[in-house]
């Protein structure tokens, strides 16, 4: 990551979120560098959060699903508001997994910096 003194206009992750340990801790890292706007693609949302394997041959890669609620509210504690909420074109066969956790696509989320009320 770069100095948490440096500025941009936007800060875009493309399927990067939902590999590290902390997600939430990572988005809110995002807002250091006080962009205009944070672009999020391609990570996993949902309503809770869970960590479930990504499996190819010969590995197991933990890959966390991101508790959608608790993302919106540690990004407004730290002044960025949802303004843009989609799902990805990409789909998932999660059959095996049970109802709760059926996350069969990713989001496309876009922060915007929330403005100041006026007094």
């Amino acid at each position: 990551m770069p100095q948490a003194d440096e500025r941009f206009d936007i800060v875009y992750s493309w399927s990067t979120v939902h590999y590290v340990a902390d997600p939430l801790g990572l988005l809110v890292s995002f807002t250091k560098y006080q962009p205009a706007v944070i672009l999020i693609v391609a990570s996993p949302f949902g309503p809770h959060a869970f960590v479930r394997a990504q499996v190819g041959p010969g590995t197991h890669v933990p890959h966390w699903v991101i508790n959608m609620p608790d993302a919106e509210n540690r990004m407004r504690e730290s002044g960025y508001r949802l303004a843009l909420c989609a799902v990805d074109e990409q789909t998932y066969n999660v059959v095996n997994f049970d109802p709760q956790h059926r996350i069969g696509s990713n989001a496309i989320l876009l922060f915007t910096r929330a403005r100041p009320s006026r007094l």
